[in-house]
């Protein structure tokens, strides 16, 4: 039983061959039947942009996500896809961006990044603040994730304050990478510093795109209305829908 209309996924590894995602056809596709299946109508394929990890998957992504496109086409018609990348940022971040090597969220200004998780909050704030300083608006992938939150809601505050889009993964909320994440993740929302809650989904089991459970939670502890801005509007809005 849905809660809200649909649920709009920001932040998502399904497509195959271009990172540690979906390892084939077969489980690229049985995500995105899972997805649809618990309520998601609208997704962003953003694999990790990590040239040092990953190469250049450029072309290796045109093929996996024109490959989803036609089987999304066909099975799904309502349902829609959106490209961008995960940023796992670097001094050559600002470059790659500018010059189109790096995807933003759908095209626009919207910039879906995260850090290596031993960074520093004043090497975080640095990137986050230079992103912002040539007209990007980062979306700080996993917020909950990062322990160098010493003092977690203020320094969240901070770069909320600042621009910063928060995001949180659906795996935290629920449970499922351990009650740490959860009650950081619970901790973030009750202070009402969460903009958007995303999948991360990267297989059908351990990470997968399901937002129903968290959709629960969410409206359990904090009401429709809030359900609907972190699962619906806001994503809607990041993607400049």
């Amino acid at each position: 039983l849905l809660l809200i209309e649909y649920y709009t996924d920001i932040h998502s590894h399904l497509l195959c061959g271009v990172d540690d995602g979906a390892a084939d056809d077969s489980e690229m596709l049985s995500m995105l039947d899972l997805a649809y299946r618990t309520g998601t109508r609208r997704i962003c394929l953003t694999p990790h942009f990590n040239p040092e990890i990953w190469g250049d998957n450029s072309q290796e992504f045109s093929e996996a996500f024109a490959g989803l496109s036609e089987y999304a086409a066909e099975k799904y018609p309502d349902m829609s896809l959106y490209t961008g990348n995960e940023i796992c940022y670097s001094q050559s971040s600002i470059d790659q961006l500018n010059r189109g090597k790096c995807r933003t969220l759908n095209g626009g200004k919207h910039v879906l990044v995260d850090f290596h998780l031993g960074e520093s909050y004043f090497q975080i704030r640095s990137a986050l603040l230079e992103l912002l300083s040539y007209g990007y608006v980062p979306v700080f992938a996993h917020a909950e994730r990062y322990d160098c939150f010493t003092s977690l809601l203020e320094q969240l505050y901070e770069l909320s304050s600042l621009g910063v889009v928060i995001q949180l993964s659906a795996s935290s909320l629920t449970g499922r990478r351990g009650d740490a994440l959860r009650k950081r993740a619970l901790k973030i929302l009750k202070g009402g510093l969460a903009d958007v809650v995303a999948s991360d989904a990267h297989n059908t089991t351990t990470r997968n795109p399901c937002l129903d459970s968290a959709a629960a939670i969410l409206n359990k502890y904090f009401g429709e209305d809030y359900t609907e801005l972190l699962l619906k509007i806001n994503p809607d809005r990041i993607l400049g829908l």
